[in-house]
Parts: C-alpha cells; structure tokens; sequence
C-alpha cells in the first residue's frame, strides 16, 4: 500500500511534463512555419508572457497557501489551474488561422498562469503525506521519476507520430488531448489519497507581498541570492540552445 501511495501522488508529474519540450521549445518554430509570425514578434512575445509567468509564480505561492472553503489549500487550487490550464494548451496549439502575436501573448500566459497554480501545490501537497522527512523524500524521487519520463514522451511521441504520416499540428493535438485526460485521471486519484496527519495551519506573512519588508529577510540571505543567480544562469544557458537548435534544423536548412 505503502509504494501504491508513492506512485498514486508520483503520477500527476507524467502528464504535467507532457507538453513541455513542444511548449518550451517547439513552439516559436510552429507559429514562424506555420502561422508566418516573424522571429522578431515571436521573441518578444515569449519573453513578455515569461514575464508574466515570473509574476505569476510569486502570486500563486501567496495564493495557495489560502484555503478554498472545503476545498481546502491543495485541491481547490489545482481545480482552479487545470480549469486555466486546459483551455491554454487547446488555444496554443489549436490558434485559429489568423492568429498573431495577441493570441500567442494571451494562450501562453494563460497556460503558464493555470501550470503554475497547479503546480505549486501539488509539490507542497507533498508536507501533507508523511511527518517523515526520509518517507518524503521517497515521494520527491518518485514525482522527480514520472517527471522525467513524462520528458521522455514529450520528446518522443511528436517524432513518433510525424513518422507515422501525421502532420506537426495533428501531433501536437493529440499531445494536448493526451495531456488533459492523463492530467484529469492522475488528479482525480490524487485526490483520494488519505493524508497521514493533520498539516498545521500556515502562518501568513504580515508584510503583503508587493513591499519591501516581505523581501528583505529574502534579499538579504546570500546563499538563497546565490543559488537563485545559479539557477537563473543555468536555465538561460540551457534555455537558449535548446530553443534554437530546432530554427537551425527547420528554418536555417
């Protein structure tokens, strides 16, 4: 019962990863082939809707920590991200056919904006489940391991599917479906697992998020600045090339 646990609060993170490398990566190439959006326009749009998506992620860690009436801190807001996310996925691979930067800016954001809310409490649900830091971290490896072979896919079965005869715009589609009714099924599971002790309220800040005093004690520890910047300059490495190689195999050849 114990690893059925594991596995049941794991399988979310599957179809979470599912579109990410056609999402993150694929996607400026698909509206420059398809929809004849210049490199220029799709840049500065992405990097607005990433903007909004950095805003977003402060906002729904505020957010969530707030109860739902009965829904509680976990369940109602991950209600709330997939009924944000699923229309998102449907609008960015599904663009109508004059879609133009307006559209791509607006689906973007609002499938960031809905991953986000999700995402951000299904990690912390993980506090819920065990008041053992070492049955804990057995959770974190098996959501980390569904994660990664949701990459697996993500990156395989568009490939897959070109080579079975369907066009990039009939792959992406299916991805999207797959995500949704995987995302509904691995939630809906979720949400049946008993919690083994009852999780504390959590304090709220004093100080709103918008205000120097509730960032103050963040700006001024060295090591969370450090291991931010790391971070910041790890994924802008891995970020860039990874988004251009598919320009050189699509547009520059």
């Amino acid at each position: 019962m114990a690893h059925a646990k594991i596995w049941l609060y794991a399988l979310p993170a599957l179809p979470m990863a599912l579109p990410t490398l056609p999402l993150f990566i694929l996607l400026p190439s698909f509206y420059h082939t398809h929809f004849g959006l210049s490199l220029p326009l799709i840049g500065g749009v992405l990097f607005a809707a990433r903007l909004v998506d950095v805003a977003s992620d402060f906002l729904a860690a505020a957010w969530c920590d707030r109860a739902l009436g009965r829904l509680g801190r976990r369940h109602g807001w991950i209600v709330i991200g997939g009924l944000i996310t699923a229309p998102g996925l449907v609008m960015v691979f599904h663009p109508v056919a004059n879609a133009g930067g307006a559209w791509l800016f607006f689906a973007y954001s609002l499938t960031s904006l809905g991953w986000t809310l999700i995402q951000v409490p299904y990690q912390a649900w993980i506090q819920v489940l065990s008041p053992v830091e070492a049955v804990r971290v057995h959770y974190a490896a098996a959501r980390e391991a569904a994660g990664i072979v949701g990459l697996l896919f993500s990156a395989a079965l568009p490939a897959l599917l070109l080579g079975l005869g369907y066009s990039e715009k009939q792959s992406f589609s299916l991805l999207t479906w797959g995500t949704i009714a995987l995302g509904f099924f691995s939630f809906a599971l979720l949400f049946r697992l008993p919690r083994d002790f009852s999780q504390p309220d959590i304090q709220q800040p004093t100080s709103p998020l918008l205000t120097l005093q509730y960032w103050r004690p963040l700006l001024s520890n060295r090591l969370f600045l450090k291991v931010n910047a790391a971070w910041a300059f790890n994924g802008l490495a891995n970020g860039s090339a990874t988004v251009l190689f598919p320009f050189v195999i699509t547009v520059g050849f």
